[in-house]
């Protein structure tokens, strides 16, 4: 290790060289790596899931259940939605 920091206090040109390099090389990759706000990846399924403390199935499920899925309805590419409905629990998966 010694002879490492022997060469560069030696020869400082090559210490300079090496951060230019490692400079530039940053840059480059700053502006040519491919940039994207939301990755492109397809999702097959989805999961929500709702707790509601206290609430019947009955309840779950016209007041959670059924107005999820009428608002995923809507939306285009959904090929099928399935859900239950449980004691303070509902659970809906959307498939695409």
């Amino acid at each position: 290790m010694k002879k490492f920091i022997a060469f560069f206090i030696k020869y400082p040109f090559w210490s300079n060289v090496i951060i230019l390099l490692t400079v530039l090389g940053g840059g480059y990759l700053l502006y040519t790596t491919k940039r994207s706000y939301f990755p492109e990846r397809k999702v097959k399924e989805v999961y929500i899931e709702v707790s509601y403390l206290g609430a019947s199935p009955e309840e779950m499920e016209e007041s959670i259940t059924e107005k999820i899925e009428d608002n995923l309805r809507g939306i285009e590419n959904i090929d099928e939605i399935q859900s239950s409905s449980s004691e303070n629990f509902a659970q809906i998966q959307v498939i695409g």
